[in-house]
């Protein structure tokens, strides 16, 4: 890899997103129901948090996932015009990684992945204090609700490199940055 562009990448994974991007935040549907989307799953986690959730449900979203990771999931349900949807977070008890994948969203007979693998990223090296993140996504031209709600929970900018373009997805705010 090019020194230049390392170097370009680690200044933007401790600086969070470009600020002065001439590229404005997108109308684009699909990019609002990401955040829309991300900010009731953030909202549902944190209540639903430690809790006992509707068993049945949960219980019939999960028999529908055959390839869960070695991960502690905590289901959270979520209903939004009428449908349910279940949502499987893993998650990490090592301070600083972020696990961006598999989690999982169920919807009727449909289960959604949030990546093709298995993932947690490392934390940062000692002394390092990185502010923003950085992975590719090959299941959707766009950033999705998944990337909204892991900037939110880990209160870190996500740089999401789509088919589309590369992502900067910083709690609720998703701009283009090239």
């Amino acid at each position: 890899m090019n020194k230049g562009i390392l170097l370009l990448a680690v200044g933007l994974l401790l600086n969070g997103c470009v600020q002065n991007s001439t590229l404005p935040q997108s109308n684009n549907p699909t990019l609002q129901n990401a955040i829309m989307d991300g900010k009731i799953l953030f909202k549902a986690y944190n209540e639903q948090r430690g809790k006992e959730v509707n068993k049945p449900v949960v219980l019939e979203a999960r028999g529908k996932i055959s390839d869960f990771c070695g991960f502690d999931y905590q289901p959270v349900v979520v209903e939004k015009s009428g449908e349910v949807m279940v949502y499987f977070i893993g998650d990490t008890k090592n301070q600083g990684e972020i696990v961006f994948g598999k989690h999982y969203k169920v919807v009727g007979d449909e289960v959604i992945p949030s990546t093709k693998t298995c993932y947690i990223l490392p934390p940062p090296p000692p002394g390092v204090n990185a502010t923003a993140a950085y992975t590719s996504h090959l299941l959707s031209a766009f950033p999705t609700e998944f990337h909204v709600f892991l900037s939110l929970k880990y209160r870190k900018a996500i740089y999401v490199q789509c088919s589309s373009g590369v992502w900067c997805v910083d709690g609720a705010k998703i701009t283009q940055v090239e």
